[in-house]
């Protein structure tokens, strides 16, 4: 899936399927990986090429963006360089101004 939002679906919906120090291992690529993605939100011509290439428009997208808003928790917004990246998260969840971007 677009960004690993299917394999994350898949996670939630049961236990790893390899062992605990791979899973480890796993988890804090996602979670670096995750953390760049939400970073680059703060990045205006990084919000340009999400619009041209039509992924605001992907239903899958648009859940993705839902499960990332845990980087609000403290715990994960701490690691945050660019914290106004949660604010440019927010409006992309909004239909208007995904479709102001195109």
């Amino acid at each position: 899936g677009i960004f690993g939002a299917t394999e994350i679906a898949q996670e939630r919906r049961g236990p790893f399927p390899w062992p605990m120090s791979v899973r480890s291992a796993a988890s804090t690529a996602r979670l670096e990986a995750e953390l760049e993605f939400v970073q680059r939100l703060a990045n205006p011509d990084y919000l340009h090429h999400l619009a041209q290439t039509r992924l605001l428009d992907d239903e899958s997208f648009c859940r993705y963006l839902g499960y990332l808003e845990y980087w609000r928790r403290p715990e994960y917004a701490a690691l945050l360089s660019f914290p106004h990246c949660l604010h440019m998260l927010e409006l992309l969840r909004l239909p208007p101004l995904r479709e102001a971007l195109q």
